[in-house]
């Protein structure tokens, strides 16, 4: 699942937590601007 337009302020584990409620998250990986290290998008892998 690609979840994109997140706030730069976003975390791995906040989204972990919330999504979490839902099913098990077995992977999420926030992917970081190099320049700024601000949050681009996210990966969620559920099995």
């Amino acid at each position: 699942m690609f979840i994109g337009g997140l706030s730069w302020q976003t975390t791995a584990e906040g989204l972990r937590d919330y999504f979490g409620k839902f099913g098990e998250v077995n992977e999420c990986m926030v992917m970081r601007d190099p320049a700024t290290k601000r949050a681009r998008q996210l990966l969620f892998r559920f099995f």
